[in-house]
């Protein structure tokens, strides 16, 4: 040892000399080169002196600002497409472990971060689409988060799906004192007649997200439409304490509804209805019933016969002419049926389960009690009851000539048929 040691110092003492010899300013200068960042070297290009920011020359619109060069540039993206699990796909997609794949060459690539880079030198205001911002901008009721994963054959290519509520939990654990969770519920659904709804929770946003997501696409429903645009007919459902009357309404009427119901709507391919909720609007309810209601719709033969009638429409279009929809098998007469009885003859209050929607009572306007308004009103009414005489003659009226459009007309006057003489 004491050998080895006496070998060794006169290297170790050229060595501390060599070292003591280098000026310290040099050794702290490559140091700091490698502790620069990207905003350090962006301010040593556009940083504004201490008087002329007081002069406002670096308040001035138009000017140049700091680029972002990573834009468009994702960890695992190259030149060449390469599926990295792990990195840019799932290790474990369906119960399968996704392996490393080459696609293809990226072409565009360069071409797509030029355009993405000169972009950023021009000024424009940031706007948003309607299916991004959802309900309000402040939080993430009502967005888009995509299209679930496609799997084996099924295909969710043409699907979207919203977030219909996010939140945020805290429980106070003895041990870990307070956990945070994240709940999500989410719908899915292709504008075509398939829905699908889930709940989702996890420790982060994206987790709980993802999960929501994924059971929703697991659960799917289909739902049928009249003229695949409305419902078949009016109908009444309520879950716990949310109740809907929902409306079937004429082309081009639209859907004036609640945000919820029209965003189920949407995803849905419903495009005329009319929806009045009340009581409680907790959004999990208000999908649940509305999505029960759709399903439980009945058909018109069905409805016929339990109560015996005729189901019959006067749609405005075809001048209220009566249209039947079903028949019963074993029609009551009509002596039989009682004159003021509404629920045995109206529809909607059978549908409504003997239930009226509450409407609220507008304002008489300030010209009610006028003269004028109530010479209008009569005027009115008297052609409110031409229409439902017309109506009764056409009842009265043979097939045959119904048929043959024949309609009893207004005899012309003498003068007129001398003249055709």
């Amino acid at each position: 040892m004491i050998s080895l040691l006496a070998k060794m110092g006169p290297c170790l003492a050229k060595k501390s000399l060599t070292t003591n010899l280098i000026p310290k300013t040099l050794v702290l200068t490559q140091i700091e080169q490698f502790n620069y960042r990207a905003d350090d070297l962006w301010k040593s290009v556009l940083l504004v002196s201490s008087q002329g920011s007081k002069k406002g020359r670096g308040k001035r619109r138009g000017g140049s600002k700091a680029k972002d060069l990573n834009l468009g540039q994702n960890i695992g993206d190259g030149k060449l497409k390469i599926e990295w699990p792990g990195l840019n796909v799932d290790v474990v997609n369906r119960n399968q472990v996704s392996t490393m794949k080459i696609i293809g060459e990226d072409t565009e690539r360069e071409k797509r971060l030029v355009e993405i880079r000169n972009k950023m030198d021009k000024f424009r205001r940031i706007s948003i689409a309607p299916h991004e911002r959802g309900f309000t901008g402040s939080s993430l009721n009502g967005k888009s988060i995509g299209q679930p994963i496609s799997y084996d054959d099924v295909d969710f290519s043409k699907f979207d799906s919203r977030i219909l509520e996010y939140k945020t939990m805290i429980a106070h654990k003895s041990i870990l004192g307070k956990k945070k969770t994240a709940s999500c519920f989410a719908v899915t659904g292709n504008h075509d007649g398939i829905i699908g709804y889930g709940l989702g929770k996890g420790s982060t946003a994206s987790g709980a997200i993802k999960m929501a997501k994924l059971r929703a696409s697991q659960r799917l429903l289909y739902i049928d439409r009249c003229e695949g645009r409305t419902l078949y007919h009016d109908f009444y459902e309520e879950y716990y304490f949310t109740k809907i009357y929902a409306e079937k309404k004429a082309k081009g009427y639209g859907l004036r509804c609640h945000r919820i119901i029209k965003l189920l709507c949407e995803l849905i391919g419903i495009k005329d209805l009319y929806a009045k909720i009340e009581g409680s609007r907790n959004p999990k309810n208000i999908t649940k019933a509305f999505l029960s209601g759709l399903l439980n719709q009945r058909k018109y033969s069905d409805i016929a016969n339990e109560k015996n009638l005729h189901v019959v429409e006067f749609k405005p279009e075809m001048d209220n002419y009566p249209l039947v929809l079903a028949e019963a098998k074993n029609p009551i007469e009509e002596n039989n049926l009682q004159a003021n009885d509404k629920y045995q003859r109206n529809i909607n209050l059978f549908l409504f389960k003997n239930r009226y929607r509450l409407e609220k009572k507008g304002k008489l306007p300030f010209y009610y009690n006028y003269p004028s308004y109530k010479h209008y009103c009569m005027l009115r009414d008297r052609e409110i009851e031409q229409q439902k005489a017309k109506i009764e003659r056409y009842r009265h009226l043979s097939e045959d000539r119904l048929a043959e459009h024949c309609y009893p007309k207004k005899p012309m006057p003498k003068s007129e048929l001398n003249a055709e003489e």
